[in-house]
């Protein structure tokens, strides 16, 4: 008999990380919360975070198929960007208010 639980844990987890998506491109705070604590509490946070990077990773494939003048890598490369701009973006703007009022 073939053991079917590393399958049953892994489609499980694609299951609760396409909620997961769902719930976020609605801007369903509630909803991302409720999961995220569903899976901590559950022990499946890493189990999570490996179906999410499958469903992005899937997707990449999918512009990249479907449009083809972006590439899986340009999608990603875009993303990386986003983020870094992003992240220094509010690291200034912390720095700027954890620094109001002081003289330099």
């Amino acid at each position: 008999m073939t053991d079917t639980a590393d399958q049953l844990r892994r489609w499980r987890a694609q299951l609760q990380a396409a909620e997961l998506c769902r719930a976020v491109a609605a801007d369903d705070l509630d909803a991302v919360a409720a999961i995220y604590e569903r899976e901590e509490q559950g022990g499946q946070l890493k189990d999570l975070v490996s179906a999410l990077g499958s469903i992005a990773a899937s997707f990449a494939h999918l512009v990249e198929a479907s449009d083809n003048s972006i590439t899986a890598a340009a999608l990603w490369d875009g993303l990386i960007l986003r983020a870094l701009i992003g992240l220094e973006g509010t690291v200034e703007i912390d720095w700027i208010i954890s620094n109001e009022g002081t003289e330099e």
